[in-house]
């Protein structure tokens, strides 16, 4: 749920109100003081980018545990914080149209879904698109949950123990592993009817940030599907942060001078490092979300250290847009 990424003590549940348009003082100027630090600027769309950073690493563990298990993916909810149309957000929404926030978001709201119907293909040889089941295409089917415990546990104690009868796995566990321990604990169910199993967010985000134990994996993996699935993403430009656009460009006209450079240099929006206007740029792509090579990661421990894998996560989304 999306509230959960709000709850961080001293994150994005606290400093996303110093961000909130309405902090935003414009000044007696037309323009912006050459001085004005556009990437600072308050920023009505960070918050939904870091977030959108904390759903795509979420997202690329449940399809990493799929492609482990040789197993289907059921289409997970994304929340969205903003709307995508890129220029003239007020308030991260349409003007005139009172989106509540957060919503439920469609895929193409975040991603290029072309993108995703050549994922799979390799080398020139069409291995099939992505395919994500429908909730509604396993209501009904026995269902198993697993979780992955905090590294606060020890690292989690024996694999297969469980909570309430629930499979569980140490904090840090590859897929690889994890899909090894999964096949024969669950493997069909019962009148061979398919089996399901169900984690939650914070287990997702537990598993080792090395992601594969076999490299040759991962490094298919990334090129599979990480960066075809995750190539895209898009840009927000808010009112909030562009008060002198309108005062620029009637200037330019008057003086004959063309806008589309200023438009280039001098607006201020956030996201895709591919467009010069982006302040900050923020880098939501495939090397983002690239696994670390497998000698990082010791002991089941998230990048050589004890953080739980779900918190850390959550500190690099606010991180990635200088929230904290």
């Amino acid at each position: 749920q999306p509230s959960a990424f709000f709850a961080l003590e001293g994150g994005a549940g606290s400093a996303s109100r110093c961000y909130h348009p309405r902090h935003l003082v414009l000044g007696g100027r037309a323009e912006a003081p050459p001085a004005f630090d556009y990437a600072r600027a308050p920023d009505p769309a960070a918050p939904h980018v870091a977030m959108q950073y904390v759903q795509r690493s979420v997202l690329r563990n449940a399809l990493a545990l799929a492609s482990a298990l040789g197993w289907q993916l059921v289409r997970p909810r994304l929340w969205a914080l903003c709307e995508r149309h890129w220029w003239h957000l007020k308030d991260c929404r349409l003007p005139g149209n009172p989106l509540p926030m957060p919503y439920e978001a469609p895929y193409d709201m975040l991603f290029n879904l072309e993108d995703w119907n050549q994922a799979g293909a390799e080398d020139g040889a069409a291995a099939g698109p992505i395919q994500l089941a429908e909730e509604g295409e396993v209501r009904g089917l026995e269902a198993r949950r697993l979780h992955l415990l905090p590294p606060s546990d020890g690292g989690g104690g024996a694999a297969g123990g469980s909570v309430e009868g629930d499979l569980v796995l140490p904090h840090g566990t590859s897929f690889d592993a994890a899909a090894r321990f999964l096949r024969p604990r669950l493997g069909n169910a019962s009148g061979g009817r398919r089996a399901v199993v169900e984690l939650d967010v914070r287990s997702l985000l537990r598993f080792s940030p090395c992601g594969f134990d076999d490299e040759a994996a991962a490094a298919r993996f990334q090129r599979r599907v990480v960066e075809r699935l995750f190539r895209g993403q898009y840009s927000y430009c808010g009112e909030e942060r562009n008060p002198h656009v309108d005062a620029m460009l009637a200037n330019a006209r008057a003086k004959h001078q063309p806008e589309e450079p200023l438009l280039m240099t001098r607006r201020n929006c956030t996201g895709q490092p591919a467009n010069d206007f982006n302040k900050p740029k923020v880098d939501l792509g495939p090397e983002a979300l690239r696994y670390l090579p497998r000698g990082a990661c010791g002991e089941r421990t998230v990048g050589g250290g004890s953080d739980d894998g779900a918190e850390a996560t959550l500190k690099r989304g606010v991180a990635f847009v200088r929230l904290s």
